[in-house]
């Protein structure tokens, strides 16, 4: 059977199934439009079987601008937040098996956060973050101290799974509290300097923070901006949410917190995570040594990988691999870090047998690299002399499988490849062979959440289920 290629009319999807029911070229169903594509094209795999159904659907056209706002959806998918540039945030509702909810307005409330697993919000105002339930008239649960701004932005830490929030109740301090109540759970935790990152890791087991530990950069009663430098006396610590305990740390490898997004990328089967140290401003010498760490056994560094470059993000690829996004080529006129690189290569680290290996993928790429669930694939968005390509790799093999037309939105649990294009068109692809099973015109943003493809548009949200 030849493989046919399908296209949407305006906002309406077409599950894949349609393909396997072998529609006729050129033939309508419902208002979809079938397109038989050349004889060249792959055959068709498993994911060209994929099949997807509207769950949800909320018609919000006149009252939520999608196109530049910052959207959260929680982990449970049962709430987001729209934050709206030109006007107010937003809380919505969702309820699968609900009705169509309408938005919530957080009228003087800022950097608002949906808590997993709940209908809540938490929020700032001044020096407080508070719990808001926006389904009962706004009512405020409780208010946590918390110190969002002092010559930097520090949210509060809200874990997965919902029970456990950290703030900043001073800025060399920590604090965690009961998500549903507000109640604190231990006492403040003096730090040794500055909190400069906080975050739970996806497991929700641990707390991940790193402080400025070196004396001459704080100052507690007057704080500096964050220094511009990272030194071996910064480190990472473990914290027990549920008791407010110290773990493990510091480990003293230090941490690059001028750009490293995610300061403990964690690794849940074997409990490792890793930090990571950048070199200083030389620009014809940049690289980064990134540990590995064992918090299970309490060891340091179980692993120690010279990376060629910057590292600024790094992701887990399986339990066996790291794939990193780094950072090339500073400001060659000032030879000093400037926090912005002219390429963003990208690299992958084996650490199966007894020394780690380490490939270059791509030369230069466009955002985050993307990492499939069972640890096979990896995508990213990579600059080409003709503009930038969604690539896809499996794991040990450097050459790329394929790459096509648009940018990476982001990986399903169960394989598939979300695409965006130019002109608002997004697709969903086979990471096997980058075949196109999906298309939709219209997407002003779009989101997967686990085997959820969230789609925002003008008219509202819709939320479509792989099965």
């Amino acid at each position: 059977m030849k493989l046919r290629k399908v296209f949407f009319a305006a906002v309406v999807l077409l599950p894949a199934v349609a393909v396997a029911q072998g529609v006729e070229q050129g033939s309508t169903t419902d208002g979809f439009v079938i397109i038989e594509t050349a004889s060249s094209q792959p055959a068709a795999s498993d994911a060209q079987k994929l099949s997807l159904r509207k769950i949800y659907e909320a018609n919000t056209a006149g009252k939520s601008n999608f196109k530049s706002a910052a959207i959260n959806i929680n982990a449970q998918q049962t709430g987001l937040v729209v934050c709206q540039f030109s006007g107010e945030n937003q809380f919505f509702p969702v309820d699968m098996q609900g009705k169509e909810p309408s938005p919530i307005a957080l009228e003087g409330w800022k950097f608002p956060l949906p808590i997993p697993a709940s209908a809540q919000v938490v929020a700032a105002r001044g020096d407080k973050v508070s719990i808001l339930e926006p389904l009962n008239q706004m009512k405020v649960v409780g208010s946590m101290p918390h110190v969002m701004q002092a010559g930097d932005l520090m949210l509060p830490a809200l874990s997965p799974d919902g029970k456990f929030i950290c703030t900043r109740p001073k800025v060399d301090c920590l604090q965690f509290f009961d998500a549903k109540t507000a109640q604190p759970i231990g006492i403040p935790i003096q730090q040794t300097g500055r909190v400069l990152k906080m975050q739970f890791t996806a497991d929700s087991k641990y707390l991940c923070s790193c402080a400025d530990d070196k004396p001459d950069h704080f100052n507690a009663q007057n704080p500096r901006p964050i220094p511009k430098i990272n030194t071996d006396d910064d480190g990472l610590r473990v914290w027990d949410p549920r008791i407010g305990e110290l773990v493990v740390g510091p480990f003293g490898s230090g941490i690059d917190f001028r750009n490293f997004g995610s300061i403990a990328t964690y690794e849940p089967i074997q409990q490792r995570v890793v930090t990571v140290k950048n070199s200083e401003f030389d620009v014809d010498a940049l690289s980064s040594t990134v540990h590995i760490h064992s918090i299970k056994d309490r060891k340091h560094s179980l692993a120690r990988i010279k990376i060629p470059a910057h590292s600024i993000r790094v992701h887990w690829l399986g339990t066996d691999h790291l794939v990193i996004d780094g950072g090339r080529k500073q400001n060659r006129e000032t030879r000093r870090y400037t926090g912005s690189y002219d390429s963003r290569p990208m690299f992958i680290v084996n650490l199966k047998g007894e020394k780690p290996s380490v490939v270059n993928l791509a030369a230069d790429t466009v955002g985050e690299a993307a990492v499939s669930a069972d640890g096979e694939y990896v995508a990213a968005t990579v600059k080409h002399s003709g503009g930038a390509k969604t690539t896809c790799w499996r794991v040990d093999q450097p050459e790329p499988l394929w790459d096509a037309p648009g940018f990476v939105e982001g990986i399903a649990d169960d394989g598939w490849l979300l695409v965006g294009k130019r002109g608002y068109v997004r697709e969903i692809r086979s990471l096997n062979d980058g075949s196109v099973v999906w298309e939709r015109n219209g997407v002003l943003q779009s989101q997967v959440k686990r085997n959820n493809l969230w789609l925002f548009t003008a008219e509202g949200f819709e939320v479509w289920q792989a099965e």
